[in-house]
């Protein structure tokens, strides 16, 4: 016998709040960066240089930011250290596993100097400022990236250290050059 109101066969229809909408193709990608390298310039002396930075990019294209602190350096006067942040456009061209990196923007930090041999001993900060552009190369495995790169920063405000007679002991060279290396991570990835 059968029940008044239900039938053999019961069809239900989805219900269109409860549909899921199709996601839109992400053609650019979130990244960090960390590496370690070389530099000469920042603080007289070749020196070992940490960066950490945070990009996003497209197939083409990337912009990032980017924090590099130049380890100490001993000389005569005093203890030298450097430390900039820097901005910057790149152009990418490549395929998804080899891609170039042509990259140009500006950088801006300053230069600490602590004493030696004197006492009591002193602190001095200069501002460090200037263009910078990097050439260097990707090699992508899946969301995980090594990067090489050669890079040069311009000095157009530096700082020096003066003796109490204002001599000049030493002054911040003209241009910084860095050779770095290390990892680009993805944070968010493109999407199909």
């Amino acid at each position: 016998p059968e029940l008044p109101g239900i039938s053999d066969a019961a069809t239900v229809e989805p219900s269109p709040e409860l549909e899921v909408p199709a996601q839109r193709p992400r053609t650019w990608r979130l990244y960090g960066l960390a590496g370690a390298g070389l530099e000469r310039g920042a603080v007289q002396d070749l020196t070992g240089t940490l960066r950490l930075g945070l990009g996003a990019g497209g197939r083409r294209w990337a912009s990032e930011v980017l924090g590099s602190y130049m380890l100490p350096r001993r000389q005569p006067e005093g203890l030298f250290q450097a430390g900039v942040v820097g901005a910057r456009g790149c152009w990418t061209p490549g395929a998804e596993a080899w891609q170039a990196l042509l990259c140009g923007g500006a950088e801006f930090g300053g230069l600490r100097v602590d004493s030696r041999g004197l006492e009591p001993g002193r602190t001095r900060r200069g501002p460090y400022v200037g263009p910078a552009a990097s050439v260097g190369v990707l090699r992508r495995q899946g969301r995980v990236g090594f990067v090489l790169r050669a890079e040069a920063m311009v000095r157009a405000l530096g700082s020096r250290t003066v003796d109490e007679s204002d001599a000049v002991l030493s002054e911040q060279r003209v241009l910084s050059i860095r050779l770095t290396a290390g990892l680009q991570f993805d944070l968010l990835a493109p999407r199909p």
